[in-house]
């Protein structure tokens, strides 16, 4: 493990309402692997905090609550970096 902090900040806007989520840096990390970039760099950092921008705004609308961010963002994080099957199979549990 290359560094020891537990979690990683990230500033998000939505409308004209700026949030930090907290992730934990794992997943910070496999989220900038997928996203082809080496963790722990400044372009991995961009990457990232652009994916959760356009994702959160995707998928929550500009103009929801930034209270639920972290929430999400966690939620739509583990759905990107999961395999496909293990998603599947999950949603199946869940009733759909």
């Amino acid at each position: 493990m290359a560094g020891n902090k537990h979690s990683d900040k990230y500033h998000i806007t939505f409308a004209d309402k700026r949030t930090t989520i907290s992730l934990d840096t794992m997943l910070s990390e496999l989220l900038a692997i997928k996203l082809n970039q080496i963790p722990e760099t400044e372009e991995a950092h961009v990457a990232v905090r652009g994916w959760l921008q356009k994702t959160l705004i995707e998928r929550m609308g500009d103009q929801s609550a930034p209270g639920m961010a972290s929430h999400f963002a966690r939620r739509y994080m583990l759905e990107f970096i999961a395999d496909k099957r293990l998603i599947g199979k999950w949603h199946d549990w869940q009733g759909g």
